[in-house]
């Protein structure tokens, strides 16, 4: 199932003060976005956008475009293209915070094979003042031992879940911080590998399906 809202999110950060943070930010999110598609977690198509922001204002924009991503291409070269364009067309004023997000679909692994969803994930980078931070968060059930009706489902969750956990693991070494999992949403638990479900109090699994925001089943 494919929701609307998050059904988890995880972040890392680390303390650097880089000193090109507008490539900084376009390489924490490329090694990412190149994670996930190493698991085939991120494909097609997508759209990035590129945001910097100007120093000590909270509403004053240097930069705000969106830049398409060809998940099947050279990741490093689209960095070099996209950051060289920013640089190019910034306005003037003093970088501050820089951030960049994009939604991108993945497959979903079943036992009749590989299911496209369409909006798998939402994942971004931000630069500021002393640190370098990444984010992921997913719309998709396929991590989780039940399905958001509360339905068991054995098979896809082992062919999912270490899928998930793999690319955790990977950004939480490049990033050289633990995987942070956000708090729990209205679908699920996030934890350092995953994602828990909810449980009812007499210790069934929660069927979210009738309150939920749903794309797709």
């Amino acid at each position: 199932m494919i929701t609307s809202k998050p059904i988890a999110r995880w972040g890392w950060a680390r303390e650097e003060e880089p000193a090109d943070p507008i490539d900084a930010c376009a390489r924490a999110q490329m090694f990412l976005l190149g994670s996930l598609r190493e698991k085939k977690m991120a494909v097609g198509e997508s759209r990035l956008n590129f945001s910097v922001m100007e120093r000590g204002s909270s509403n004053s924009s240097l930069f705000d475009e969106h830049f398409p991503i060809d998940l099947a291409g050279d990741l490093d070269a689209q960095r070099h293209r996209i950051t060289e364009e920013v640089r190019g067309r910034l306005r003037p004023g003093m970088v501050g915070m820089i951030d960049t997000s994009m939604y991108c679909a993945g497959y979903r692994m079943t036992p009749m094979g590989a299911k496209l969803d369409d909006q798998m994930f939402y994942l971004g980078a931000i630069v500021a003042s002393g640190y370098v931070a990444v984010y992921l968060q997913t719309y998709s059930d396929a991590w989780l031992s039940h399905d958001l009706r509360g339905r068991k489902q054995d098979d896809i969750y082992a062919l999912n879940h270490q899928r998930l956990t793999d690319v955790l693991n990977s950004v939480a070494l490049e990033m050289g911080d633990e995987t942070d999992p956000d708090g729990p949403t209205y679908y699920a638990i996030p934890t350092a590998t995953g994602a828990d479900v909810h449980l009812e109090a007499d210790g069934t699994v929660s069927d979210m399906w009738q309150e939920g925001h749903f794309i797709e089943e």
